[in-house]
């Protein structure tokens, strides 16, 4: 059987290739103040947006 999960919305950033799946949690204030991240797989360009989460207990 299984259980209901919980999910939230979060910021992150998000890849802008086509070829890349990446994204990553925005975790402060200090990094959601930046214009823009390079991607830690492809080196292409990142940009803001949001992600839902599954919330585990």
């Amino acid at each position: 059987m299984l259980l209901p999960c919980a999910s939230e919305i979060v910021f992150a950033w998000i890849c802008t290739s086509d070829k890349c799946n990446a994204w990553q949690r925005i975790k402060t204030f200090e990094e959601s103040e930046l214009p823009s991240k390079e991607c830690p797989l492809c080196k292409a360009p990142m940009k803001k947006g949001s992600k839902e989460v599954i919330v585990t207990a």
